[in-house]
């Protein structure tokens, strides 16, 4: 049976496209894996972002306000990973997942409130540990900084003809 994640991100018109376009690119590497991906977000992000209509990956609208349980639905059996990507998220609704999800990972980049993951990617220039000292567990695995930026393969793929015309 294939691994399973399930990410909970949202997108509109006053969040923008980052939260959902950061999780699809995380979702294509893991697909390319082997993982069976879930993206779980706001009915308003399929409207906003074309490219999660045709993404490859099994997509679910949730309510703004669904909780773990809404999310525990869609993989009654647990998942090997929940990705939340989402500001109006923390560590109560990360808690509140434990139960079902094998290791949660979160990807933020405001530092501004406590997290109860096992993986914390932040991609800010110059993210610190220190930042998260007091909002995050201690013994999880810190992805901070530029050098954890996801990012589409279409950027890689012009990343040749870009540094040419410099």
């Amino acid at each position: 049976m294939n691994q399973s994640a399930i990410f909970r991100c949202d997108g509109g018109p006053g969040v923008g496209n980052g939260h959902v376009m950061r999780c699809l690119t995380l979702a294509d590497a893991l697909a390319a894996e082997g993982w069976c991906c879930v993206i779980a977000s706001n009915p308003e992000a399929a409207a906003f972002i074309p490219a999660l209509a045709n993404c490859g990956h099994e997509t679910r609208a949730v309510a703004d306000e669904s909780g773990p349980a809404e999310l525990k639905a869609l993989r009654p059996e647990g998942c090997e990973l929940l990705i939340v990507d989402h500001y109006g998220l923390d560590a109560g609704f990360e808690t509140a997942c434990r139960p079902w999800a094998r290791r949660i990972m979160v990807i933020d980049d405001l530092a501004d409130r406590p997290h109860d993951c096992d993986i914390l990617l932040d991609a800010t220039p110059g993210r610190q540990p220190s930042d998260y000292r007091d909002l995050a567990p201690a013994g999880c695995d810190w992805l901070l900084g530029a050098d954890f930026a996801l990012l589409r393969s279409q950027f890689f793929a012009a990343r040749g003809d870009a540094l040419a015309r410099d």
